[in-house]
């Protein structure tokens, strides 16, 4: 048999660390051997017993050692590839110029494991040949080897990519050595050079899908993070199920029991299940894009990349190193520890994994316990120590992620008071507070993102909207100024817990306020009677008592309160009027306390009455024209004390004896502290 080996004329220069389009060489014609495929056991026995006849006549061609030397490594046993060994080796006497002989020779030797003999096999085959791209991505394949198997060792790293780097330089058009180099220069922080070689992997094999992930990575980078899902996205749709199964998989962050019962869901329901997993864990959920899925799936593509081992029918996540970087992400450091106490005592090796440093930080072990290349952690008796230290972290720190924009963060406050809307519809009114000492300017330009989402955690609504900051309401309480944005929205009622998100972000993009909560739907379309969010405003504010909340429910003390709300459904008499009775009550707030003792005398709290001390309670009888009534009213809170306070509203029809009743909370306090 014959195939086409391409000899290149231009010469490797093997410190190059970028990459750059080359011309590829002019090839020529050369004689190469391989073995049929698809050949059963039975099949390889008798080629090798021909090929063996075949050589008692003929002991010095060299061409028939060279195929015999390919069935006895076909064959698979260690006592074969020793024989394939020999036959190679017995080729080479015959023809010592041959590199292909040393490439055979060094393809032996992986399958062997006799990995000094490969690398020195392939840097033969480049002496002879040095424009022989095999036989630099092989020895760079040997150094990555040596970084992959401890990653203490970043300079294995920075030479195997020197090697890869000159196999580009041969054929830049071949992806091989490409997605090597590029991987390589992102684990050892060469972005620069990552961003370049990627140009050409994306020009000669924008068809595969492991191009489209590499391009997320480089994006995900750079921080451009629509770029970068994009590209995870077609990178996805590209990937047969069995790869792309590796990177929807939660299995690295799910304990044994919530395992068992997220495989025994039906499929359909695991999809399901999965979407959950990550919108509950977006760090920005006022956007479409979820950042930290992205970094999940760079996570994944690095795991499989560093730890994937064929011999041992590893995946990469599969391995415990696997698994803890896809739940902390990449460490800070890999290095020995000069203390492994009785591990001295043993062959085994033992790594650390540190993350951060101080109080925050920790540090995981693993061991290379059977020789085999196989970090994990221990599962001697005798290393249990490092084994529970392991595991005490994995039960203390499920997962760890940090959003890879260094923020400002500050605090803005919503509230939302619901009305009712048109065709069935609730209305919205959206009243977002933004600290101006956080803005540097009145014209400065500024963004926020509005997002609810369901109780499916289907998004509903989501708007971006840039404003001037000197466009929005300005209101003042105590030593604090806050700026009011306001916004309304119709939306059809959910069933169920639905979540908010508000985010505000800078023209910079380096400072941000978030500021999230859980609210329910009221569905105004019921018969019944029914009252509306209330709407808490400073009286002589300048917003007047109306419609809109304050985005902050925090009021100096000795002040007057204004209550806006809305009742509906109110029975009317013969003359068309209504008649009703509104009492509201001040309590002071109490924070629910967890266990048996505090729900019990909760509960006696409510049977006897205690737990409503009033510190202010009044009712009014009102009148009006129509079954709907918008109120105001105003209240004095100069009797009360600085802390924390609910605010009940109730109104009872007087003709139909029905109440509804709503609560808000609010504080009064000195403002001065954002």
């Amino acid at each position: 048999m014959r195939c086409l080996i391409n000899i290149f004329i231009s010469t490797v220069i093997i410190a190059v660390s970028g990459c750059s389009p080359v011309n590829p060489p002019a090839s020529r014609d050369r004689e190469c051997l391989e073995a049929d495929p698809g050949l059963s056991e039975e099949q390889i026995r008798d080629r090798i017993e021909i090929l063996k006849r075949e050589l008692s006549d003929n002991r010095d061609n060299c061409r028939l050692h060279h195929l015999l030397a390919i069935y006895y490594k076909l064959a698979s046993t260690p006592y074969s590839r020793s024989l394939a060994d020999r036959e190679i080796d017995r080729a080479i006497e015959l023809n010592p110029g041959d590199p292909e002989l040393y490439m055979e020779k060094g393809r032996i030797n992986m399958a062997r494991r006799f990995y000094g003999d490969a690398e020195a096999a392939f840097r033969k085959a480049a002496e002879i040949d040095p424009d022989n791209y095999d036989a630099w991505c092989n020895l760079g394949l040997m150094k990555k080897r040596d970084y992959t198997r401890s990653m203490c060792f970043p300079e294995y790293g920075s030479r195997a990519a020197e090697l890869y780097a000159g196999a580009v330089e041969i054929d830049s058009t071949r992806s091989e050595a490409l997605r090597e180099l590029i991987t390589l220069h992102l684990l050892l922080g060469k972005s620069g050079k990552a961003i370049r070689c990627a140009g050409l992997l994306k020009r000669y094999h924008e068809d595969s899908p492991f191009t489209h992930l590499l391009l997320g990575i480089i994006h995900l980078e750079k921080k451009e993070f629509a770029e970068a899902e994009e590209e995870f996205s077609i990178s996805l749709e590209m990937m047969p199920l069995r790869e792309k199964s590796h990177y929807i998989d939660i299995s690295p962050f799910l304990q044994e029991n919530e395992y068992r019962r997220f495989m025994n869901l039906p499929a359909e329901f695991r999809d399901d299940y999965i979407r959950k997993f990550w919108l509950d864990r977006d760090p920005t959920p006022t956007t479409v894009i979820n950042e930290r899925v992205l970094e999940h799936y760079r996570r994944v593509y690095f795991a499989r990349y560093l730890f994937r081992n064929e011999h041992l029918g590893f995946s990469g996540p599969d391995t415990d190193r696997g698994r803890s970087l896809i739940r902390y992400g990449m460490p800070d450091r890999v290095h020995i520890p000069f203390d492994q106490g009785a591990i001295r005592a043993t062959d085994a090796s033992l790594i650390a994994w540190d993350y951060g440093s101080g109080a925050g930080g920790f540090r995981l072990y693993f061991m290379d316990e059977f020789l085999n290349g196989d970090y994990h952690i221990p599962i001697d008796r005798r290393f249990k120590r490092v084994s529970r230290s392991n595991l005490n972290i994995e039960l203390a720190l499920p997962e760890r992620y940090r959003y890879p924009v260094d923020y400002q963060w500050y605090s803005i406050h919503t509230r939302i008071i619901q009305r009712r809307g048109r065709e069935g519809k609730t209305d919205l009114y959206i009243s977002t507070s933004i600290p101006a000492g956080r803005i540097s300017g009145k014209d400065y330009p500024l963004r926020i993102l509005f997002s609810i989402m369901d109780g499916n955690r289907n998004r509903i609504y989501n708007r971006n909207i840039a404003f001037s900051p000197d466009t929005l309401k300005s209101i003042r309480k105590g030593n604090m100024h806050h700026l009011l944005l306001r916004h309304r929205v119709g939306l059809a009622p959910r069933i169920g817990e639905c979540t908010y998100h508000v985010a505000c972000i800078d023209s910079s993009a380096m400072a941000r306020g978030n500021y999230g909560f859980s609210f329910r739907f009221i569905d105004f379309s019921t018969p019944r009677l029914i009252l509306s969010d209330v709407a808490l405003s400073i009286s002589g504010s300048g917003t007047g008592c109306g419609i809109w909340a304050d985005g902050r429910a925090i009021y100096p003390t000795g002040g007057h309160l204004c209550l806006s709300y809305d009742i509906y459904n109110l029975q009317r008499n013969s003359m068309g009027e209504s008649n009703y009775r509104l009492t509201y009550t001040i309590i002071p707030y109490k924070e629910k306390k967890e266990g048996v003792i505090p729900s019990l005398l909760d509960h006696l709290g409510k049977i006897t009455g205690s737990d409503r001390l009033a510190y202010t309670s009044n009712s009014l009888t009102l009148n009006a024209y129509g079954s709907s009534v918008s109120d105001r009213l105003t209240i004095d809170t100069g009797d009360l004390e600085e802390g924390e306070y609910i605010l009940r509203l109730e109104v009872t029809d007087l003709l139909e004896k029905k109440t509804a009743d709503r609560n808000s909370y609010f504080v009064l306090g000195d403002l001065t502290v954002p």
